[in-house]
């Protein structure tokens, strides 16, 4: 009012004239300290500070809805535009939108200080924003690490696929090798007419010998094949332990008899049964045995046992040349050998040792194997075995039988469907001295086994028409009794269980041997076996 002239004002009015006075709340808190969005400053400094804006005329404009909107619309139109599925799969437009924000923001910023305009929603956009970009590090760190896992995995795949073409390279020829000796010999036999009795029995050892080894290689691959499905089963029983090792020495002597190797073996406090798997057990011998004849030239392999609390150990030791460190690391891997000279010179598939490694797994131990170049190899497994007395059934060992036998007495029905095979049968029933029926499928097995009646039916799995379980279970329902053992070259409990549920006594596995034959049969055609199942 002085400042206006009012009378009585004049001298104070002179006074104030051109000058910025402060009244009201203002005055109290000249003395106070205020938290201000610059930090911490004094009341004083405050007012200063706000005379300075407004003498500059820097004063923020009303928030206006269509400012608002305008960059509502270019920060978040951006951000969903590159969130899209087609951009995030390419890392450089990814990389792209980090520049255009920043020069979004900072346009718009830049604008909103040229007019003077107050926003609700620039400083939140702004932390979206960095938020956004954040992330999209993040996303890039992840991406990145899983380009390189995904790297790592392209690399053992194409590994593994070279590991498994050789593998393959290296089955193709030794299954072709003992095949030439097969046909080759065979064929020997069957148009030399001039050899001796002598010579056929040495070239059917001969082709005998190949034989055995076509199915090692076979059962090798199926084995594989369950283990890494982990369908592999183990079964005990109590087994008496020494004929085991017996029976394996027997089996690759012959492999040593043209080379100045001693085989022995040395069974050291080792109980007369253990509960094991003597099948895998052997198996595991065998292939130890067999690894070690391949590369012993001259000296003597043994095979050590001992036991001790539950655990049986078997070390198989040779007089080889023995191995480097670096080659012993690779000698569990599958489908890969000591070195690429290996399979050209000695054969194999590479898959024996790991087989073993896995069955003495599967059966609560493990192989280890220490070698010394130039002196020999020791492999050595370990198993947990515990001491069986001699309870239970022991397993009957097939009996070896001459070039002809007349020891049973029965008619026998044979179905299956390959002509081949029910031939191959047929022979081996009839040097029995047994009388032969054969059919063709289950649908004929049906109607002779009924008519005929015959002691005992081997019957094939898999048949056209009626299947062999199939026709298995009508002859029961049917009320025929005789033992019918099923045929089947699937080698699975599955298998087994299926035989069984549909009636079957037991099962006999493909490749038919004499001996696998004559078990059963001796078993159901004792004198009185059939006199029981008639009273019964």
């Amino acid at each position: 009012m002085a400042a206006d002239g009012l009378a009585g004002m004049e001298p104070l009015g002179n006074s104030l004239r051109g000058k910025r006075v402060y009244i009201g709340a203002s005055m109290e808190r000249l003395g106070d300290y205020m938290q201000t969005p610059i930090g911490r400053q004094s009341g004083v400094k405050l007012q200063v500070m706000v005379s300075s804006l407004l003498d500059g005329g820097h004063v923020l404009k009303p928030r206006s809805r269509w400012w608002e909107l305008l960059l509502t619309l270019s920060a978040v139109g951006l951000v969903m535009v590159m969130t899209q599925p087609r951009w995030q799969s390419r890392p450089a437009v990814q990389w792209s939108v980090i520049p255009a924000l920043i020069a979004l923001l900072a346009v718009l910023g830049a604008m909103a200080t040229a007019r003077g305009q107050a926003s609700a929603i620039l400083f939140a956009l702004t932390a979206g924003v960095l938020a956004y970009l954040n992330g999209l590090l993040f996303q890039q760190v992840l991406l990145y690490r899983s380009n390189q896992r995904l790297e790592m995995e392209k690399r053992a795949a194409k590994q593994a696929d070279a590991l498994k073409s050789q593998f393959l390279s290296h089955i193709t020829h030794e299954l072709r090798t003992p095949l030439t000796a097969i046909m080759g010999f065979n064929n020997i036999n069957w148009h030399g007419d001039d050899l001796g009795r002598d010579q056929r029995v040495n070239n059917s050892e001969i082709v005998d010998r190949n034989c055995q080894h076509m199915l090692s290689l076979v059962n090798n691959l199926l084995d594989q094949a369950k283990i890494e499905a982990g369908q592999l089963s183990i079964q005990r029983h109590p087994e008496k332990y020494e004929p085991i090792i017996s029976d394996a020495l027997a089996t690759v002597r012959p492999l040593v008899k043209d080379k100045p190797v001693k085989l022995r073996a040395d069974v050291m406090d080792v109980p007369e049964f253990l509960d094991i798997d003597a099948f895998r057990l052997r198996q595991i011998v065998l292939n130890l045995l067999s690894n070690a004849i391949k590369f012993t030239e001259k000296g003597e392999i043994a095979v050590m046992s001992s036991w001790h609390d539950n655990v049986l150990t078997v070390s198989v030791v040779d007089t080889g040349p023995g191995m480097p460190p670096q080659v012993v690391e690779r000698l569990f891997a599958a489908f890969q050998q000591a070195d690429a000279g290996i399979a050209a010179k000695h054969g194999g598939t590479g898959l024996g040792l790991t087989i073993s490694r896995n069955l003495a797994r599967l059966m609560g131990g493990d192989i280890t194997v220490r070698s010394t170049v130039g002196e020999g190899t020791m492999f050595t497994v370990t198993l947990a075995a515990a001491s069986a007395g001699p309870y239970g059934p022991e397993r009957r060992a097939a009996p070896r039988m001459g070039p002809s036998i007349n020891v049973l007495h029965g008619t026998v029905l044979v179905a299956e469907d390959m002509p081949d095979t029910r031939l191959l049968v047929a022979r081996h029933l009839e040097q029995f001295g047994l009388n032969v029926l054969q059919a063709e499928n289950g649908e004929q097995a049906i109607a002779i086994a009924l008519s005929k009646r015959p002691d005992v039916i081997l019957m094939d799995m898999d048949m056209p028409i009626v299947g062999g379980a199939e026709a298995t279970r009508t002859l029961r329902m049917c009320g025929f009794s005789a033992p019918i053992w099923a045929l089947t070259a699937h080698k699975s409990d599955a298998e087994r269980l299926k035989a069984l549920a549909a009636g079957c006594n037991g099962l006999i596995e493909k490749p038919l041997t004499r001996a696998s034959l004559l078990v059963p049969l001796s078993t159901a055609l004792a004198p009185g076996a059939k006199a029981n199942r008639n009273a019964a």
